[in-house]
């Protein structure tokens, strides 16, 4: 960034990376590269999305912020979508005014998904016993010593919802799509990037250096752009890190809702 105090281009464009799984320490690490974007004088920002997403609430506030930053200085956001950009990452795409996507990438998984595991009849067997006390009857409503009720389950069916809803919405705000057309897609599945463009999901389809042209023929002057992201060494187990973490091989993530897909 030294080279940013001495460049007489007269638009700059931040590119931040949104890579891996979307969680608290991806949130933080994101907000706070946010905030350095804030304090110099960007006119525009990608974001290079290669992410299936994450946590609900991670998720959001990356978006809100994303969006609070666009408004108060005014970016021009454009949102680049590589090898994935599923459910999570697919909501803080919503936040761009132009997405590019490649024919080949994996994209959609809009929907909510939560998970417990119950393994009240593993105890049984081996004659393990768990004493819960609580303060009221839901409290231990993802505990994994007991079955969930019909009733507890309809209970975070409907929290459930209302994340859906939510993603739903800003889908409809974004893209400008009918509700019909949402509710169409809006199923869980997966598809390609030249499908989403074909369900108006995306903009255009094309690459990271597409979106880097179709940001300078907006911007209309010299432009540099600026990686907001430090580059990091990946150890040789990041791979397998980051298929725990995808998949929840830890039970970190454990009845937390979220916008992921798990493929």
């Amino acid at each position: 960034m030294f080279k940013y105090y001495f460049d007489s281009s007269k638009h700059k464009v931040a590119v931040l990376s949104l890579y891996g799984v979307i969680d608290r320490q991806k949130r933080i690490e994101i907000l706070n590269l946010l905030r350095r974007i804030e304090s110099l004088n960007f006119s525009a920002l990608l974001l290079d999305i290669d992410s299936p997403g994450g946590t609900v609430t991670d998720s959001e506030l990356i978006y809100k912020e994303i969006l609070r930053l666009k408004e108060s200085r005014l970016l021009y956001v454009v949102a680049c979508y590589g090898t994935i950009a599923a459910s999570g990452a697919l909501y803080i795409s919503m936040v761009a005014d132009k997405i590019f996507s490649l024919p080949s990438t994996i994209t959609g998984s809009v929907g909510v998904i939560m998970k417990s595991i119950d393994l009240s009849q593993l105890y049984r067997m081996i004659g393990f016993k768990i004493h819960t006390v609580k303060s009221g009857k839901y409290k231990d409503i993802l505990s994994n010593n007991r079955s969930m009720t019909p009733h507890e389950k309809k209970l975070l069916n409907e929290m459930i919802t209302d994340s859906f809803e939510q993603f739903m919405n800003i889908i409809q705000d974004s893209r400008g799509l009918k509700r019909e057309q949402i509710e169409m897609i809006a199923n869980g599945e997966i598809y390609s990037g030249k499908k989403a463009y074909s369900l108006q999901m995306v903009d255009s389809i094309g690459s990271r250096k597409t979106a880097e042209e179709a940001i300078q023929q907006v911007l209309e002057e010299r432009t540099s752009f600026y990686e907001m992201n430090l580059p990091r060494k990946e150890s040789r187990f990041a791979f397998l890190k980051q298929l725990i973490k995808k998949h929840d091989l830890g039970g970190e993530l454990q009845g937390t809702p979220l916008w992921l897909y798990e493929g």
